[in-house]
């Protein structure tokens, strides 16, 4: 008796709908559908697209492409912006940023990291500094032995007063 009451009282509901009676069973249809899909999607045991081997070959590859696509972007910041070349290549060989060294402060470890700067060079720029009271700019470098125009050009990114 009750299922008949659920019954009539849904297909008034369907009447105020105005749909005809293949519409109905469409709907009908399409839920039932959808409901044994979703259960059977609950029990259909899911595996990976790809094997160990396949995802090894596409990282390789993805990693080979990240690799030219650095090597260009490298020769282009080399030719176009030479100053910022040289820090981001001290940046790949020691795997940190290198912040500008300042010439009046810094000690003997601090300017060895500099390129192209041993511990002679860094222990000719310290007596300097101590000497002169320190430096006023940094075309000063120049006084130092062995420190000339070239030198003095590929360190400027690195250096500060």
């Amino acid at each position: 008796m009750k299922w008949q009451n659920i019954r009539r009282s849904i297909f008034f509901k369907a009447e105020k709908l105005q749909i005809t009676h293949n519409e109905r069973i469409a709907v009908v249809f399409l839920l039932f559908s959808a409901i044994i899909l979703k259960v059977s999607l609950n029990y259909i045991e899911r595996k990976p697209l790809y094997s160990e081997e396949d995802y090894a070959h596409i990282q390789e590859s993805i990693h080979r492409r990240i690799e030219l696509w650095e090597q260009e972007e490298a020769e282009k910041l080399l030719r176009y912006e030479p100053d910022t070349a040289r820090i981001r290549k001290d940046v790949k060989n020691t795997g940190e940023l290198m912040e500008p060294v300042s010439v009046n402060m810094a000690g003997l470890k601090e300017l060895t990291r500099l390129p192209g700067i041993g511990p002679s060079y860094a222990q000719r720029i310290i007596d300097y500094r101590n000497e002169h009271g320190g430096f006023k700019s940094l075309d000063e470098l120049i006084r130092i032995k062995g420190i000339g125009k070239k030198r003095l050009e590929s360190i400027r990114p690195y250096i500060k007063l």
